[in-house]
């Protein structure tokens, strides 16, 4: 039976990459573009689709806030981890010429990662919802004066013209996206068990509870690392909030259901989202 797989956005999307590098190519796979982050998760718990590939952290922009939200909101649990090579190109329609543009249209993100060329160039960003949905949105109406950002496969799909390659303001330009699933008893394990194993712990400090410094302190004591730290507010008071700690760790390590019986004990709530292969 084929996996139905969600992601944001249009064919040619960074995250369709992600799918076919984490599957493989040869994969039964069905792919379920949709419109927002949101969509993704409401229809995968929804069952509308079996998994879904969500983009998390970039290595030039940051972390992509909304989807940490959603973690945090919506009944799913962590799969796996890819981590994507973000080859950015400066794409145009077949009719326009290079030295008319001024204006690039594509996702926030990839806009954020391309600022540098984009400045020097004296180029005007403009934001949409999708680089792929950009790429289509100027194969379709060619606008006058406007290139789009968006990836090599998006030019092939789209009829459009390379007007430059790998424009990102760094070349190491990597986006690390979660395979995320339905929460369920029982979690997938990936055949490949390369990488260190990490784990995603989501933990609400309401009032009255532990701050940030004493839960990593805790997990410094028991000796498991502490990779990234993301804390958002929860919106149920102020200055409360949902931290996300993702460990080098997982059940394998010695002291983990001491950690995670201490960290409960200083907070509100705790929700281990996964563990999972991590390349980093």
């Amino acid at each position: 039976m084929a996996r139905i797989v969600g992601f944001q956005g249009l064919p040619g999307a960074y995250s369709e990459l992600a799918i076919l590098q984490y599957f493989g190519k040869k994969a039964a796979l069905r792919f379920k573009p949709l419109p927002a982050f949101e969509t993704v998760f409401t229809e995968l718990t929804k069952g509308r689709i079996t998994d879904a590939l969500l983009p998390v952290e970039n290595s030039l922009a940051g972390t992509i806030h909304e989807n940490f939200d959603h973690l945090a909101r919506f009944p799913v649990q962590i799969a796996g981890e890819v981590i994507l090579r973000v080859q950015h190109c400066l794409l145009i329609p077949k009719s326009t010429k290079p030295a008319d543009v001024t204006t690039v249209i594509s996702h926030p993100q990839a806009l954020a990662q391309c600022a540098q060329y984009m400045r020097e160039r004296g180029l005007t960003a403009q934001t949409f919802f999708d680089t792929a949905g950009a790429a289509e949105h100027l194969g379709q109406h060619a606008p006058a004066r406007t290139a789009a950002i968006a990836s090599l496969q998006a030019a092939k799909l789209y009829g459009l013209k390379v007007m430059a390659r790998d424009i990102a303001d760094r070349g190491e330009n990597y986006t690390r996206f979660l395979h995320i699933q339905k929460l369920s008893k029982k979690v997938e394990k990936k055949s490949r068990k390369e990488g260190r194993t990490f784990s995603l712990i989501l933990l609400y400090s309401g009032e009255g509870f532990a701050r940030i410094g004493p839960l990593c302190g805790i997990l410094q004591s028991l000796g498991i690392e502490l990779v990234h730290c993301e804390a958002r507010p929860t919106k149920d008071a102020a200055w409360t909030y949902y931290y996300f700690l993702e460990v080098a760790a997982g059940p394998e390590h010695p002291a983990w259901d001491l950690a995670l019986k201490t960290l409960a004990s200083m907070t509100r709530t705790l929700k281990v989202l996964g563990s999972y292969a991590s390349q980093r």
